[in-house]
């Protein structure tokens, strides 16, 4: 089994660099055995501290690579009509402690009955989608995002 033990970053990945997809879940922790998108076996044994990213190189004690991909989720976008209608609902989101995701006038969370109807009594329409989930990180977290997948 491959040990994946250093995160380089979001560096260029050299040639024959497996892929490693990941859901927010798996991106968030340091410690993992998780499957190459090649089908091999790898565990993932990083320092604590720091989830991954989309693009990061993971890198072996014997220089094997594998580069982190955002897998696609189940997550509920609410599209907003307005600015001020984003900060009104991410408000009344934020009081609820629920991981969300901000973009250009939508906001996203994953799967809860109890969120869809707070949205539903804002008056927004909440939509069932599958997409790479990148909430917004807490206070002391580091930004575990991935990039270009914006709506």
């Amino acid at each position: 089994m491959l040990e994946l033990t250093e995160n380089l970053g979001p560096v260029p990945a050299p040639a024959g660099s497996a892929g490693l997809t990941l859901d927010f879940d798996q991106r968030s922790r340091t410690r993992l055995r998780a499957v190459l998108d090649d089908g091999r076996e790898a565990a993932v044994m990083l320092p604590h501290g720091r989830g991954m990213r989309e693009g990061d190189v993971l890198r072996s004690k014997e220089g094997a690579t594998a580069v982190v991909r955002c897998k696609t989720e189940k997550v509920i976008t609410v599209r907003v009509p307005d600015w001020p209608s984003l900060a009104r609902a991410a408000y009344h989101f934020g009081n609820r402690h629920a991981e969300l995701q901000l973009g250009d006038l939508f906001l996203r969370f994953r799967p809860d009955p109890a969120l869809e109807k707070m949205a539903a009594s804002l008056g927004l329409a909440a939509r069932a989608e599958e997409t790479a989930f990148i909430p917004e990180p807490g206070p002391g977290q580091h930004f575990r995002g991935c990039h270009g997948h914006g709506n």
